[in-house]
């Protein structure tokens, strides 16, 4: 069995986030770095070919939409799981629907919306890399 711990990308602007949400997959055993922004983490990806990418859609500069579709364009990245991280709080069914299908269209494996309840968070995030 590999006990090798998965490499988690997370491309994000809040530091805060990026601190919590670490240490969570952290505990949860998987091995993380972090990006602030999409042009740091379309680089950084280049440099450590990820598992899995879990990246923000609202960053300024290079936003979410735009750094999945340099990363698709390019034939080292192509390959690599990437989900999209959405905004804080619940939202009507309608939106959350067009949030997954924008997601898929843009060549999102998933999104996954940011929530107080990380251990649900975890959970979405071990069954994109279990796919």
């Amino acid at each position: 069995m590999n006990n090798k711990k998965p490499l988690i990308l997370i491309i994000d602007d809040d530091q805060n986030f990026i601190e919590i949400f670490s240490a969570k997959l952290t505990q949860a055993g998987c091995a993380i770095e972090y990006a602030i922004g999409g042009e740091q983490g379309i680089k950084l990806a280049r440099e450590l070919q990820p598992a899995l990418i879990l990246m923000d859609v609202e960053m300024p500069s290079v936003n979410g939409v735009q750094a999945l579709s340099i990363m698709k364009d390019d034939p080292s990245l192509k390959n690599i799981k990437i989900a999209f991280l959405t905004s804080y709080g619940e939202k009507e069914r309608t939106e959350e629907w067009q949030d997954e299908k924008v997601a898929r269209e843009v060549g999102a494996i998933d999104y996954i919306r940011k929530t107080d309840d990380l251990n649900s968070v975890v959970e979405e995030v071990k069954g994109i890399l279990a796919r």
